[in-house]
């Protein structure tokens, strides 16, 4: 069965994605690789558990009925094969800033079980497997979201206007528009968003490659380098092997799944 995801409310719009569900998953592949794209997210194995990840050094991370990822530079391995009842918090990046009391950087390319940061994640889990509907079920996922933050709803100015500029701007270029120092600027956006602006830029820009690699169409790996403002396709390839863990020849999106979501490389 596909994911079925949920609009999160307007207060929760800015920091969250979407909510998402998956049920009864049947895969071909047993491992697939989460690619990273700047967001953390929240999963909750309501099935029983436990949940089985891998680092990409292929170790094997073992976890309760939940866990936190935090802000990815680095793609990691999921154990697909018992996934029969599994939801999530999907985060934009910045986005889990204001439920967390630690700053983000503590958790770049981490995963931690969420009992560490939420207290009543025990209580989130059974008012989750007793939800009688996904309706029920996502609107439990968001009113203890509300109930956890810990900052008030907001981000440093200069951070989101960095968040949306970088799309399209160099970091110079985005910090001489925020006022800010190098370092002072630096320090926000590590403790909001997890990654430097420079790791993030690049984020953006690889995210930038697979979109096109997902048109439908025979890649022009030349033109698509010229075109996500890569120097010259061998540093694609370079930022897409140390992204993905795989050349962009071997990258096969998983039907009905995320794009950050392909079979596992190995």
């Amino acid at each position: 069965m596909k994911p079925v995801t949920f609009s999160p409310c307007g207060s929760l719009s800015p920091f969250v994605e979407c909510f998402w569900s998956l049920q009864d998953y049947r895969s071909a592949h047993s491992r697939e690789i989460s690619i990273p794209d700047g967001s953390a997210e929240l999963v909750f194995d309501l099935g029983g558990g436990p949940i089985r990840l891998f680092n990409r050094n292929e170790e094997s991370l073992l976890f309760g009925a939940s866990v936190l990822c935090g802000p990815h530079t680095e793609y990691f391995g999921i154990d697909t094969s018992g996934q029969t009842d599994v939801m999530g918090i999907h985060f934009r990046p910045g986005g889990l800033f204001p439920f967390l009391p630690a700053p983000l950087h503590e958790l770049l390319n981490r995963h931690v079980p969420l009992s560490a940061y939420w207290p009543h994640e025990a209580r989130l889990i059974r008012r989750l497997a007793a939800g009688s509907t996904l309706e029920e079920r996502f609107r439990t996922l968001e009113e203890e979201l509300l109930a956890s933050s810990c900052r008030p709803p907001e981000r440093h100015p200069a951070v989101v206007y960095a968040l949306e500029e970088l799309r399209r701007s160099s970091v110079a270029k985005v910090l001489e528009q925020t006022g800010l120092s190098h370092r002072r600027f630096n320090e926000r956006f590590k403790a909001q968003v997890g990654m430097t602006p420079k790791q993030l830029s690049r984020l953006y820009r690889f995210q930038e490659v697979l979109s096109a690699l997902n048109q439908g169409e025979q890649p022009d790996w030349a033109s698509i380098a010229e075109a996500c403002g890569y120097c010259d396709q061998a540093h694609l390839i370079r930022d897409f092997q140390a992204f993905s863990g795989m050349p962009p020849s071997r990258y096969r999106r998983i039907p009905e799944r995320h794009p950050n979501h392909s079979p596992y490389p190995r």
